[in-house]
């Protein structure tokens, strides 16, 4: 009996500690390839994921991102961070570009990556 107890602690234990998995909405490698960066959706909420090695032990995790409809075309997904950093990634219309990720501190750019389709 004592083991069965066990057992299902263990189980509910591993149950609440799963993350959810969500749904890839933009997927995105740097043209040296060495980063690649993920907005999926869980529910409601946008998460950025951005890895160099493995997407399983990510360089960078962010949650509650928003969604902005830019002209009624695009999509663009912002992600505000403490310390006045924005990442934003938004999703192109044009021929050849999927979109671009960029990423600013206190209204300067600090990085671009543009992704190529």
């Amino acid at each position: 009996m004592k083991k069965y107890i066990v057992l299902s602690l263990f189980s509910l234990i591993l149950t609440a500690q799963a993350v959810p998995v969500g749904k890839d909405i933009f997927h995105c490698r740097s043209n040296n390839k060495k980063i690649q960066v993920a907005v999926s959706q869980h529910g409601e909420q946008y998460h950025y994921t951005a890895w160099s090695k493995s997407r399983a032990k990510p360089d960078l995790l962010l949650t509650n991102g928003k969604l902005k409809v830019d002209g009624g075309i695009q999509n663009v997904y912002l992600f505000y961070q403490p310390n006045g950093w924005l990442y934003e990634v938004r999703e192109s219309s044009m021929e050849g570009i999927k979109g671009w990720v960029n990423v600013e501190h206190n209204g300067q750019e600090v990085a671009k990556i543009i992704c190529r389709k």
